[in-house]
C-alpha cells in the first residue's frame, strides 16, 4: 500500500494549519447535533474530548499533506478502526469524522480544499482493505510468548530465569532486548489494541521490563569511554521509551556518554539542552505519524543553532520502521531500526 496522494505546497499548508482549530469546532459541532451513529455512540463524551479526537485525526493527516504517503494516514485508519471493533463501537463514526473533515476544508480552501477531502475520501477506501503488519516484530526466539506472560503478570523471577538462559546460550543483552523483549512488549500492545489486557496491564507490563533491563545492564560490560556523546529524548506526546531506552544501552556499552531524557520531552526545553552540551548525535523516538511534525520542529530548530558542526540527527521508533522514506523529509540525517543498528553511528 504505497500509494501517494496530491502534496499540497507550504502556503496550502500553511492554511490547512491555520484553519485546524476552526474544523475542530466545526465538526464538533456537527458530530454533537447530527443524528448519527457517532453522535449515538459518543452522545456520552463531553466536547473537551470529542475536540481532541478530532485535532488527532488532523495531527496524523497532517504529515500525508505534506509528504504525500498515503499509507501512514491509512494506517492510523486502520489502527483506529481495530480499536473501536475491539470495543464494540461502529466504525462507521470513524468514517462520519473523516467526511466531516474533507468537508470543511473543501468549503474554506478554494485551493487545496478538494486535495484534502480527495486523499480522505482514498484514506478510507484503502483502510477497508485487510490490514497488514509492517513492523515485522514477531520473533522466531520461543521464549516470547513465556516471557511475554512474566511480563503481564509483573513476574521478574520468571522473566529473570529466560534472559539467564539466554545469557548462557551466548546472546548478548543487545540481542535480547530487541529479539526477546522488543516482540514480547509488541505483543502486548497488541493486546492492548484489541481490548484483551486493560491499560493497567500493559503499564505493568512495561514497567517490568524496564526493571529487568536495568537488571541486567548493571551487570554487563561497558567499553571505555570513546570520546564521543549522545542525548536522546521521545518528542513530545510520544509515551513509548522502552526501544530508545535499548538504543541508551547499546550506545553506553560501546563506550558512549549517554543522556538520556525519556518519554514525551518539551521541545524548547530539549533544543535547549542540545545547544548547551553539544552533543556528538541527538537521537529523538516517534511512535505515530501524528509525532512527525514536533519531530520536525526539534531538527529544523537544530538545523539553525548549529548551521557548522551540527550533531548528527538521528531518528526511530515503530513510525520511522513503519514509513523509512520519511526520515529525510523530516531533517534527519539517520534513521535505527533498533538497537542492533547502532554501529551505523560510527560508520554513517
Amino acid at each position: 500500500m504505497n500509494s501517494t496522494a496530491g502534496v499540497l505546497n507550504k502556503k496550502l499548508l500553511s492554511k490547512f494549519d491555520f484553519l485546524c482549530d476552526d474544523a475542530i469546532n466545526n465538526v464538533t459541532n456537527k458530530l454533537n447535533t447530527a443524528k448519527t451513529i457517532f453522535h449515538e455512540e459518543y452522545k456520552e463524551k463531553n466536547r473537551k474530548t470529542c475536540r481532541e479526537d478530532i485535532a488527532f485525526h488532523l495531527r496524523c493527516l497532517r504529515p500525508t499533506l505534506e509528504s504525500g504517503l498515503l499509507n501512514a494516514y491509512v494506517e492510523y485508519l486502520q489502527w483506529l478502526s481495530e480499536v473501536f471493533l475491539a470495543r464494540n463501537i461502529p466504525t462507521k463514526s470513524i468514517e462520519d469524522t473523516v467526511h466531516l473533515i474533507g468537508e470543511y476544508f473543501s468549503e474554506r480552501m478554494s485551493q487545496g480544499g478538494d486535495i484534502i477531502q480527495n486523499i480522505l475520501k482514498t484514506a478510507i477506501s484503502q483502510a477497508k482493505e485487510p490490514t497488514q503488519d509492517p513492523t515485522n516484530k514477531q520473533s522466531t526466539w520461543p521464549e516470547v510468548p513465556t516471557f511475554e506472560s512474566a511480563l503481564l503478570n509483573g513476574n521478574h523471577k520468571t522473566g529473570s530465569a529466560i534472559i539467564d538462559q539466554l545469557l548462557e546460550k551466548g546472546f548478548n543483552l543487545i540481542e535480547i532486548e530487541v529479539l526477546l523483549i522488543e516482540p514480547a512488549m509488541y505483543e502486548v500492545g497488541l493486546k492492548w489494541q484489541k481490548n484483551q489486557i486493560s491499560v493497567a496491564q500493559e503499564h505493568l507490563a512495561t514497567a517490568t521490563a524496564s526493571t529487568l533491563m536495568a537488571q541486567y545492564f548493571s551487570q554487563v560490560k561497558i567499553e571505555p569511554f570513546n570520546g564521543k556523546k549522545a542525548v536522546l529524548a521521545c518528542v513530545e506526546s510520544n509515551e513509548h521509551m522502552l526501544g530508545l531506552h535499548m538504543i541508551s544501552d547499546a550506545l553506553q556499552m560501546d563506550g558512549w556518554d549517554v543522556q538520556f531524557l525519556g518519554a514525551n520531552t518539551p521541545t524548547q526545553a530539549f533544543t535547549e539542552h542540545i545547544a548547551h552540551i553539544k552533543p556528538d548525535i541527538v537521537g529523538l523516538s516517534i511512535s505515530f505519524a501524528s509525532q512527525l511534525m514536533p519531530a520536525r520542529e526539534v531538527l529544523k530548530e537544530l538545523i539553525l543553532t548549529f548551521p557548522v558542526n551540527r550533531p548528527k540527527l538521528v531518528i526511530g521508533g515503530s513510525a520511522v520502521n513503519r514509513f523509512p522514506e520519511l526520515f529525510k523529509s523530516i531533517g534527519a540525517d539517520l534513521s535505527l531500526a533498533n538497537a542492533l543498528s547502532v554501529k551505523k553511528l560510527l560508520t554513517e
